[in-house]
């Protein structure tokens, strides 16, 4: 009897105990790399890569190593709703799409003029798909990004990733954003937000898309087309309201404490704002505003503090006297201060609070905030700016004249 029980408790505990009744093998799964998202009178179509093993085993992904087959494969669904755009997919897809791995979701015009809520409302409420996916803005249609090869490369949506990542470190010219950072931004007080804007550069009549992209591409040093970086893309709600360009960019960048180790080019002083300069590289950076009543309306205090080297100068000075800092540093502040004020003439000409000073307002006067909220573009196009900017320069380099000043001194002697 006690054997009879003891092997019933086996065979239930063995049933109990198989876990992987629903496994997914890994080669079951379509791994997505990057997503285009586009709107048309038909509804939603969804544009995206898809991993390709075999290929990543190739020393290019290209001809020249094991497989002549790119890293990805580009496939496109059209759909009323975003979600049932990927269950559609299984009808040109043999594999189970799984998103977890996106780097980079890229929205197209028309889709970002329509209003991205549908995409914003996928992301947050599925658990597969993850808010820390990059966000980008084509001008065209986004497949025609997704479609493109990126040399050299094997993941176009990693390299696309990878560069914003750079120029958010290096530039800050166009601030990044992720999905979560945006639905933030949309969802606070001001309403504005932000996403790069990327493009295609090159001759586009030779080679537009993966599919019309010979491998021998490869071969080359130089690619036909490149994926560029070249704007800002200003949204209000979750709708397309205009564009920065790169120094209406950099100074929203300043005004929301972006700035990274960016690189300042600046004059060595008034006289020589068109010829003579400088280069200030960024070590770090602080930015504070405190938004100010005065009578009725309001004025923002921007306080930017920055600390950092001379890595370059054109400069005909003497770095060695405590006052050719000084004036270095006061050409610098006005350099910084220039570039803010183009970013906060971009907030009034698109009347789209980018800055979010509507949530410093908010937090500051709620009690004043009950009547603002509904007039606050007209509010904003009242406001301020105050600007006071410290520079402190902490390392000249390793000579203290510049090279061509040095040159001359010794063709005199």
């Amino acid at each position: 009897m006690a054997r009879v029980l003891l092997v019933t408790i086996s065979l239930v505990m063995m049933g109990l105990l198989s876990g992987c009744w629903n496994r997914i093998e890994l080669n079951q799964l379509g791994i997505v790399n990057a997503v285009g998202v586009d709107y048309g009178e038909d509804g939603w179509n969804i544009t995206y890569q898809i991993v390709v093993p075999s290929a990543m085993t190739s020393g290019t992904g290209g001809p020249s190593g094991s497989t002549n087959q790119p890293a990805v494969h580009v496939f496109s669904v059209q759909a009323k709703t975003i979600h049932q755009a990927w269950n559609l997919s299984s009808l040109e897809n043999p594999r189970r799409i799984f998103v977890a791995h996106n780097k980079v979701v890229v929205i197209g015009k028309e889709a970002a003029e329509h209003g991205i809520n549908n995409l914003l409302d996928y992301y947050f409420r599925n658990p597969e798909p993850r808010e820390t996916v990059l966000m980008l803005l084509y001008e065209g249609q986004a497949s025609e990004i997704v479609k493109q090869l990126n040399p050299p490369e094997k993941l176009p949506g990693t390299s696309l990733s990878d560069i914003v990542d750079e120029e958010k470190r290096l530039l800050a010219y166009f601030p990044s954003t992720n999905v979560l950072e945006f639905a933030l931004r949309v969802n606070s007080d001001s309403k504005g937000a932000w996403m790069p804007i990327i493009k295609l550069s090159g001759d586009r009549s030779e080679h537009s898309g993966a599919e019309q992209q010979s491998l021998e591409v490869y071969k080359v040093t130089s690619p036909p087309i490149k994926l560029v970086l070249s704007g800002l893309g200003i949204f209000q709600g979750d709708k397309f309201a205009g564009y920065f360009n790169h120094e209406e960019g950099l100074g929203l960048s300043w005004m929301t404490g972006q700035i990274r180790k960016t690189e300042i080019p600046f004059p060595c002083s008034p006289s020589s704002e068109n010829s003579n300069k400088a280069t200030f590289l960024v070590n770090s950076s602080k930015t504070k505003a405190v938004p100010v009543k005065e009578g009725e309306h309001y004025v923002m205090r921007l306080k930017v503090n920055i600390r950092g080297n001379l890595v370059e100068s054109g400069c005909p000075l003497d770095l060695t006297h405590p006052e050719v800092i000084k004036q270095l540093e006061t050409q610098l502040d006005k350099e910084i201060e220039k570039t803010i004020f183009k970013a906060w003439s971009g907030i009034q000409r698109l009347k789209v609070d980018a800055a979010g000073f509507a949530d410093k307002v908010h937090r500051k006067f709620p009690s004043d905030w009950r009547g603002l909220k509904d007039r606050w573009p007209e509010e904003l196009n009242r406001m301020k700016l105050d600007v006071q900017v410290q520079a402190k320069i902490r390392r000249p380099g390793l000579i203290q004249k510049s090279f061509d000043q040095l040159q001359k001194e010794k063709e005199k002697k």
